[in-house]
């Protein structure tokens, strides 16, 4: 079987580009038929060698467009790229002119496509400051954002938290939208339209909160959130809860407490669902060595850690200390202080019992 395509740009394009379209397409028609091992042949020999990674990208476009091609490659089990001269690749410049001459349906053998704006624009990847850990991010669209908020607020290592924080930790998993805030607080009017609450338990039930005093108040709360109604449960929650912390940064650290504990950021199953960059770009034979240095590394992490701990402690103390009102004592001063059971006046006491009142001058 023979499928061929036939691709025609409404937009500028240089020579590079549309050789970097014509390898998108291809890639895009051989996942959509289920192709597990495959082949790709190109007259140009500077777009495989980019591919193969022996040329370096410097044109502005080209990296962008190397990084999806590597997003899409890495979805097949083998793949191969090889130049093949443009003297025996004649049918490709037949077809070239084709999508130019022809409009669409005329030749029905033949898929034609119009492209309206480069590959890159439709799935941007943005990348994170300098300097930070957070991987770079992808971009999804409305389907795939769909099943990452579902995931990361009621998944395995979900978190019934805020828009605010629920969009932080979809940015930490790599992942990014341009309305991901504003998604998240639609999300929780839809489960309050649903009639979804989280009920918190009560004090009249040890089963659940008999275990205050041992354990972090954070852990309490989500377990209170995720038990609702069936208070008896705690024990079946517990393990997911705890991972959920555990994956979850602090806002007194900025880091996860895996990340603090192993030197590596976790992967949390949204990634399998929803493969994020960190993921695709994976090297299971320089996972070892990576390990290696992130546990050289972890010291400096830690350090990083204790600093902006103290940069928040040091910001609450300002804030508590900023609705103080300054006063200074000196020896000899009249002060008013409360005065406990021992130290009451009996007659006083009396007084009140009878129903007169005492004042004093």
């Amino acid at each position: 079987m023979m499928l061929e395509l036939a691709i025609k740009f409404d937009f500028q394009a240089t020579n590079n580009q549309a050789e970097y379209e014509a390898l998108l397409a291809g890639l895009r028609l051989a996942k959509d038929v289920g192709v597990k091992k495959l082949r790709c042949c190109s007259d140009s020999k500077l777009i495989t060698e980019q591919v193969g990674g022996s040329y370096q990208t410097k044109e502005p476009q080209l990296p962008r467009y190397n990084l999806m091609v590597s997003h899409l490659t890495s979805s097949f089990d083998h793949f191969q790229i090889e130049h093949v001269p443009r003297t025996h690749n004649v049918r490709t410049d037949l077809l070239s002119k084709l999508a130019s001459t022809k409009h669409p349906g005329q030749h029905k053998t033949i898929i034609q496509e119009t492209i309206s704006a480069p590959s890159y624009d439709s799935v941007e990847v943005l990348a994170n400051n300098p300097g930070q850990s957070i991987p770079l991010l992808k971009c999804l669209n409305s389907d795939q954002d769909e099943y990452v908020m579902d995931e990361i607020h009621r998944g395995i290592c979900g978190m019934h938290s805020g828009a605010r924080s629920m969009a932080a930790r979809v940015v930490r998993a790599g992942y990014y939208w341009p309305t991901m805030r504003s998604d998240y607080k639609n999300f929780e009017q839809f489960l309050k339209q649903l009639g979804i609450k989280h009920k918190v338990t009560s004090v009249e039930h040890p089963q659940t909160n008999g275990q205050a005093e041992a354990a972090n108040k954070e852990i309490l709360r989500e377990l209170k959130k995720r038990l609702g109604s069936s208070k008896g449960e705690w024990v079946e929650e517990l393990p997911s809860v705890l991972w959920a912390y555990h994956c979850t940064p602090q806002t007194t650290t900025q880091e996860t407490p895996y990340r603090l504990t192993y030197g590596s950021v976790v992967m949390i199953p949204v990634e399998v669902g929803e493969p994020s960059h960190g993921r695709l770009t994976f090297t299971e034979s320089q996972n070892g060595e990576q390990l290696s240095l992130d546990r050289d590394l972890l010291d400096e992490t830690r350090e990083h850690a204790r600093v902006q701990e103290e940069a928040c402690k040091l910001r609450a103390s300002r804030r508590y200390n900023s609705k103080l009102k300054p006063r200074s004592f000196h020896e000899g001063d009249l002060v008013l202080r409360a005065t406990g059971d021992a130290r009451k006046d009996a007659s006083v006491e009396s007084s009140q019992q009878i129903g007169r009142d005492h004042f004093a001058s």
